[in-house]
């Protein structure tokens, strides 16, 4: 097990956020904050493998963009509910980058379901992918970068953990099992030069705020919007730079941490 390098200041405050020979891997990395995430990264000169669940042409596009702009990068599909699929992952983003530095869990599902009707296989669906699969990419992920002296992993957690929410127990279940995990790892890994640590996302303008999603999308943003202090969404790249600051120089001496990055939502929620 290697040391712990003492704390040396680099000459250039910019360089704190240069990630240049670093290799992360972003589950989710193909929608949302997840590619927010991915794209800022590789902007920072890290070498990015994205895992989506299925949509080949958004994990193609992840890819093809980073690409363009004189990044590395490589695209998974798999489905990480699935153990034998994080595997599979872990090993073909290593093989096409390097070992892997910098881990964010950002994949999650989110299913409505009453507490009196959700199945066992409902339940145990949701924990596979929003709590198992972030434990076994750690499980799988952790031992090298304690072994070469420095890591990242960033948990993304949810408000409904904290909150609470009708027809969500599988979800805030779930998520506050993730911020539980964040705790445990880092203190399994503070030593070795990694840190881990948990994002907390509010409101933020998605692909999913349509239509399709939400019927009556007016009224859902008049009423998420009048719960939160600033008054406005959040937006995906918004969170991707507090991603940003956690898995660079800049974060060196936090692990443990919870930061909810929420327009004020937490703790100063406005008004039921």
């Amino acid at each position: 097990m290697s040391e712990p390098a003492p704390h040396t200041p680099p000459p250039n405050p910019s360089d704190l956020l240069d990630l240049s020979g670093r290799v992360a891997l972003v589950t989710g990395g193909t929608r949302n904050i997840g590619r927010q995430m991915a794209e800022l990264f590789a902007s920072c000169g890290a070498a990015v493998g994205v895992v989506g669940q299925s949509d080949a042409e958004a994990r193609d596009a992840t890819v093809a963009g980073i690409e363009t702009r004189g990044g590395r990068a490589a695209g998974v599909l798999a489905d990480i509910a699935d153990p034998q699929e994080v595997t599979r992952a872990c090993d073909e983003v290593e093989t096409a980058l390097g070992p892997v530095d910098i881990l964010v869990n950002s994949a999650a599902i989110r299913p409505h379901g009453a507490i009196e009707e959700l199945t066992v296989d409902e339940w145990d669906h949701v924990m596979a992918l929003n709590l198992r699969a972030p434990f076994l990419f750690g499980q799988l992920l952790l031992p090298g970068m304690k072994e070469r002296g420095w890591g990242r992993i960033i948990n993304v957690g949810g408000l409904t953990a904290i909150w609470g929410k009708p027809h969500r127990a599988h979800v805030a279940a779930s998520k506050g099992g993730v911020m539980g995990l964040t705790i445990a790892l880092a203190a399994e890994s503070a030593e070795q030069g990694v840190t881990v640590n948990c994002i907390v996302p509010g409101v933020i303008d998605t692909e999913r705020h349509t239509p399709e999603w939400y019927p009556d999308l007016d009224d859902f943003y008049q009423r998420r919007i009048s719960r939160i202090p600033m008054a406005r969404l959040g937006g995906p790249d918004e969170v991707a730079s507090v991603a940003l600051f956690l898995v660079s120089e800049m974060s060196s001496y936090m692990t443990g941490q919870t930061l909810y990055v929420a327009g004020g939502s937490y703790p100063m929620v406005r008004g039921a």
